[in-house]
């Protein structure tokens, strides 16, 4: 409990370096504090975009609600105190500007209420994004027939010593994947910013999904993405990319072990 303590403050004074030691010894980025609030909302609260992006790379979820009567999320801490910085980082990093706390409130009503005009409007421009992806989203399920069409024959999936050999991204999507995701390939080169394995796997879980969820791709499919990434990612280092593993798999076959 004193540890986490200590997390909640140093993520509220913006102490970057003290976030990372005191994660490094063992403190839980999404935990709450006493009052329910987790290291998240601290730094949210006081508009910490650089202790935002360490939570979140360290596996704190943008959208955690507070464990308190408000149940507001990250993103309504930041806007309820005019923190533009915070929510500019915060959807960035995937947070659903669509969700309401517990008073049934969006964090674009909390940004108004603080009189934030600017943080207001990104919010707003955010949500409205967001619904017509969802939107986008509920008619490709509904072509689902036709748009399922991948190609002929069945595609067996390799083994993950054989695919980490394959830097580019794009044999996720002909080697391991279900073909019938192949098409889904250019979105998720969109979502990563990268045709690079290497960059995909640094990209965290959490954030590829909502990525791919802003570009239109529906839920059953992100899953499929991320699950298919997860023995690769898991093997190359929890978002340390595919090097190290790549090199260590090469040096092996060179060696001519199995």
């Amino acid at each position: 409990m004193i540890m986490q303590m200590k997390l909640s403050h140093a993520s509220a004074a913006g102490d970057a370096a003290a976030v990372a030691e005191i994660l490094d010894a063992g403190a839980n980025s999404g935990t709450p504090d006493l009052a329910g609030l987790t290291p998240l909302h601290h730094a949210a609260t006081n508009g910490e975009p650089a202790v935002i992006e360490l939570l979140v790379a360290r596996g704190a979820s943008p959208d955690t609600p507070a464990a308190n009567a408000a149940g507001g999320t990250p993103l309504h801490c930041a806007a309820g105190n005019g923190q533009d910085g915070a929510c500019a980082c915060l959807l960035r990093l995937g947070a659903d500007p669509s969700l309401r706390n517990l008073k049934g409130h969006l964090p674009e009503d909390l940004a108004r209420a603080f009189g934030a005009a600017g943080v207001l409007r990104m919010l707003a421009r955010a949500r409205q994004d967001a619904d017509a992806a969802a939107a986008a989203e509920a008619e490709e399920g509904r072509s689902d027939g036709n748009s399922d069409q991948g190609r002929d024959g069945r595609v067996s999936a390799v083994s993950v010593s054989r695919f980490a050999l394959l830097q580019p991204l794009q044999h996720l999507f002909r080697c391991v994947l279900p073909p019938k995701l192949a098409r889904l390939e250019g979105r998720v080169v969109a979502a990563v910013g990268s045709a690079s394995l290497d960059d995909a796997l640094a990209v965290h879980p959490h954030v590829l999904r909502r990525k791919l969820k802003a570009l239109g791709v529906r839920k059953k499919d992100r899953d499929a993405i991320v699950a298919g990434m997860r023995p690769l990612r898991d093997a190359a280092g929890h978002g340390e990319g595919a090097r190290p593993y790549l090199q260590a798999v090469a040096a092996a076959e060179q060696a001519g072990l199995p």
